[in-house]
């Protein structure tokens, strides 16, 4: 045994004796002890699905509120475009890595057979599937329908009409799937289970997206037992005496500055009038409420908070779900403690185990436990890979990808953002094979996120049973955070 192995051997067992009396903070991740279940009583432990017409979106069974992608025919390359600002040697010796093609193969076959799987009778409380918003009029915009800006810089219009071709019959069968799953459920939400879990990752319906979130979050039952919290925090927040007022003033107009809700035609970004826009307003009253609550402030805040909001369109609401993915969901001092350094150095050495050449041109060939014995000694790309997590990947994935992870937080957990991180890296083996050195393996990883467009063929890489995030529970998480943190 060598030195090296000598050492991390001996830190390991000195954790696992803490390991013995250690209790995991995030509790809700075990079966029992879901958010959805710590509050619910035998009463609330059902959630009525509300019709879609109460909504008030004629289209939300059915619309593509992804009206920006590849074609699935084309995943694979859209996995490994990268920004034209980077240059990387030999790019056009790149051999696709084979997993992908893979999935590039298998998104073929699943447009080519779409037409006859979607045979199937639809539930009669949905929209005609063919009442829908056109992509054409989303695409002439630049706008998708959350408002954001189509990524035109990073996929073609071409590749956008054929992702959404493509895309619509998934959406469509989904929606089917979920309509005779509440329907065997008695048109409730169902306790957690396998079969849950599986039509998560394959995406909920965008009309169910708010109700879903909220239960098995355990905001719903949270707001239910206490409505007027939301109110008191915000009334004493607005206080004069509020040391975080200024700051979040500013984080409310900067955040999604670009998007179409969120910003103000002709106004430039430190001009806006926060109360003459609804989502402004609502944003910064949930930043205030939340601040008091919570008493410290972070920039992350802003930008969970106004993504929430464009997902449940309630602040109330959002303040509920931020309060709960905060407290609950994230470590304890991720945002204002040691915690999130902990979590990157379990995220470095799941890369220096799954992939030890990708580990040794991100790090200069330096042994994970000698990167790790010091502060600040690990790979720069940890810079990049911080925003990763405290963002939840907001901001550095497409919208829709973005949203069909947060589906699977909800139901799954924390560990889904260290299976998501996993997958992008291994998407880019090749690429930082070949980068000049690890500043440039960062900017790779900063960059090609943004062109993961095709959402449903990477949800399939990020839980495939041979992928390289496949063997990542909390379990597993919580025994590398321990042997980590006792070093």
């Amino acid at each position: 045994m060598t030195t090296e192995q000598n050492i991390a051997y001996q830190h390991f067992h000195t954790a696992l004796e803490s390991l013995a009396e250690y209790k995991p903070r995030y509790q809700h991740q075990q079966k029992n002890d879901h958010p959805s279940h710590m509050y619910l009583s035998n009463k609330l432990s059902s959630h009525t699905i509300p019709s879609a017409s109460a909504f008030g979106d004629e289209h939300l069974p059915y619309s593509p509120y992804y009206s920006f992608g590849i074609s699935n025919n084309s995943c694979a390359s859209s996995f490994t475009s990268i920004s034209s600002s980077t240059s990387i040697a030999s790019s056009d010796d790149f051999d696709p890595l084979p997993e992908l093609r893979a999935f590039g193969k298998k998104a073929m076959k699943r447009e080519k057979s779409s037409s006859k799987k979607m045979t199937c009778t639809m539930d009669p409380s949905l929209e005609n599937p063919n009442d829908m918003i056109a992509y054409s009029e989303n695409i002439e915009s630049k706008r998708d329908f959350y408002g954001f800006k189509l990524p035109t810089e990073w996929v073609s219009i071409e590749e956008l009409y054929r992702f959404d071709r493509g895309y619509k019959p998934i959406l469509e069968r989904q929606a089917s799937k979920w309509a005779t799953f509440l329907a065997e459920a008695g048109n409730h939400l169902p306790p957690l289970c396998c079969k849950l879990k599986r039509y998560t990752r394959k995406g909920v319906p965008r009309h169910l997206r708010s109700s879903v979130w909220m239960h098995y979050s355990g905001a719903q039952a949270k707001m239910n037992a206490d409505p007027g919290l939301y109110k008191r925090c915000l009334d004493i927040g607005k206080e004069e005496s509020n040391e975080h007022l200024q700051i979040i003033q500013r984080d409310a107009r900067r955040t999604f500055s670009e998007n179409t809700y969120f910003s103000q035609p002709g106004a430039s970004v430190d001009e806006e009038d926060l109360e003459s826009n609804p989502k402004q307003r609502a944003l910064k009253n949930v930043l205030v409420a939340f601040t008091t609550h919570l008493g410290f402030y972070h920039p992350s805040f802003a930008t969970l908070a106004a993504f929430f909001l464009l997902i449940v369109d309630d602040e109330h609401k959002a303040f509920w779900l931020l309060e709960q993915v905060v407290l609950y969901y994230y470590p304890e001092n991720a945002f204002n403690g040691r915690d999130l350094s902990i979590d990157q150095s379990v995220l470095m050495q799941l890369v220096y185990d799954k992939m030890p050449g990708v580990w040794n041109k991100l790090s200069n060939k330096r042994c994970f436990w000698e990167c790790s014995s010091k502060k600040g000694q690990m790979p720069p790309v940890t810079v990049v890979t911080s925003h990763w997590f405290l963002d939840g990947f907001i901001n550095i994935l497409p919208i829709e990808t973005i949203v069909r992870i947060w589906d699977c937080i909800f139901i799954e957990g924390y560990q889904v953002l260290f299976r998501v991180a996993l997958t992008i890296f291994k998407i880019n083996e090749s690429h930082i094979h070949y980068a000049s050195d690890d500043i440039q393996a960062s900017r790779i990883l900063q960059n090609t996120p943004r062109g993961l467009i095709d959402c449903d063929a990477f949800l399939e890489a990020v839980f495939s049973k041979t992928g390289v995030a496949n063997e990542i529970t909390f379990r597993d998480i919580e025994r590398r955070r321990v042997v980590l943190r006792y070093r």
